[in-house]
């Protein structure tokens, strides 16, 4: 972010403690997970050198060229096989942030905060979508608002959603080594 003034809605800044606090979870299990990974990459490539080196070392003995070409082919499949793991596991990491972020979210209804964030989305779905909106409550927290020709969705597990998805930068800077 810039150092320029961002104003945040209430709803932004009701949500705002539990972003920070997710972001710092997500923080401590991406960095564990990407180091798991990190690892697990590792490790292939490390097997994919030696298996490449058998093989260079059996193409010298034997003068053919195809296997060489066989080892950099192994060793070009290792580092695929090594990158598919470290995307799966930020794939998965960031799926877990997702549901904890929703899990979070809906733990709001328990909060007493709660009666003033459904005003304040009310008020947000409001602004949206207009003052003709039908306005009810969400039985997965929050509200939903419609009217003729329009939705608004302001229910908790998809502000967790829209809340993951605008942090997504941030999230992935915490695979970065």
């Amino acid at each position: 972010m810039s150092g320029e003034a961002v104003s945040r809605s209430p709803v932004e800044r009701a949500l705002a403690p539990l972003a920070a606090e997710l972001l710092r979870r997500a923080g401590r299990e991406a960095a564990g997970t990407a180091a798991r990974a990190r690892a697990e990459a590792a490790s292939i490539d490390a097997a994919a050198r030696r298996e490449a080196a058998r093989v260079l070392a059996a193409a010298r003995e034997s003068g053919r060229a195809e296997h060489a070409a066989e080892a950099a082919r192994a060793l070009a499949e290792a580092r695929r096989e090594g990158r598919r793991a470290v995307l799966a596991a930020q794939r998965q990491a960031l799926e877990e942030f997702r549901r904890r972020a929703r899990e979070a979210a809906g733990g709001l209804r328990a909060d007493p905060g709660y009666p003033a964030l459904l005003r304040a989305l009310t008020e947000a779905a409001r602004r949206r979508g207009g003052t003709e909106l039908a306005i009810r409550e969400h039985p997965d927290g929050g509200v939903v608002g419609e009217g003729p020709g329009r939705r608004v969705d302001a229910t908790l597990p998809v502000l967790a959603d829209r809340m993951v998805d605008s942090l997504a930068g941030e999230v992935c800077r915490l695979w970065l080594p």
